[in-house]
């Protein structure tokens, strides 16, 4: 739940009303309808793990790889159940259990699949807002920002309660590795920017000044709040979703490349 409880002061949230989403038409749309936190379940209490950003309207999302890494074992079983909240339009929200994921083998990038969903009342099918992607590397010196979930206070249950209280955090690109700061823990093409990544934020989306993705929250640094890592989105493209429905089309393994080009998966330029 979100409401008006005092929150932490973490530091670095864009000033208020300075960062803005709008839909392509240009409407003004709250980011929170495509991007939602991640929480793993532990002793019947949700903790969370990370942020995640829809990439469809049916549910399959992007996050980083550590996240969803964190309910791995060694021998590549799930040891607890994982989850990604969905926030919509007439203020309510599903917890959305993810069904599996893809993820890079060297990049710090994932692509998940949520469980489909109906409204109880309408039996719709639960859809969300999409982000939208770009392939375009911004330039260093660029302005650049996320939406993630790293500020929450946790009343443990039962019942629990959940204060979540979403927020812009800005910064600037200061610089470009295209083959990986180092050879452990970032030896994937990532940028270092200026931008606050706070615990609970990584896979986060980090926009552009277009308001296009083009990365993903990596790594931030306790006590050097204006370091930060953060995974190319390109790295998503050859990553393997299975038994993805299209329209018109049977169930099949689709790599997000493919999606894109097939106009699932919004991505400008368009990919060909």
């Amino acid at each position: 739940i979100m409401d008006c409880m005092d929150k932490k002061l973490l530091g670095g949230e864009a000033p208020p009303g300075s960062i803005g989403a709008s839909t392509g038409s240009g409407a003004p749309v709250d980011p929170k309808y495509a991007i939602g936190p991640i929480f793993k379940q532990v002793d019947s209490q949700w903790v969370l793990i990370g942020t995640g950003f829809f990439i469809t309207i049916e549910g399959i999302f992007v996050t980083a790889r550590h996240v969803l890494m964190d309910v791995i074992d060694t021998s590549g079983k799930h040891t607890r159940p994982i989850a990604i909240m969905q926030f919509t339009s007439d203020n309510t929200y599903a917890i959305r259990p993810i069904l599996r994921f893809s993820a890079h083998g060297v990049a710090d990038a994932a692509v998940g699949v949520t469980v489909p969903m109906r409204n109880n009342i309408t039996n719709d099918i639960l859809k969300s807002k999409a982000c939208v992607l770009t392939s375009r590397r911004p330039a260093v010196g660029e302005r650049a920002c996320t939406f993630a979930y790293p500020n929450i206070v946790d009343e443990p249950g039962p019942p629990q309660k959940l204060h979540l209280f979403p927020a812009f955090y800005d910064g600037r690109i200061e610089e470009y590795y295209p083959e990986g700061r180092d050879r452990i823990s970032l030896p994937a093409p990532c940028y270092r920017t200026s931008i606050s990544i706070h615990g609970g934020a990584s896979g986060g989306p980090v926009f552009d000044g277009a308001g296009h993705v083009f990365g993903i929250n990596s790594t931030g640094f306790m006590g050097a709040p204006d370091i930060s890592y953060v995974t190319q989105i390109t790295d998503i493209l050859p990553l393997i979703v299975s038994n993805v429905g299209v329209a018109g089309r049977s169930e099949k393994d689709f790599s997000i490349h493919e999606l894109a080009i097939l106009g699932h998966v919004p991505f400008i330029p368009k990919l060909d």
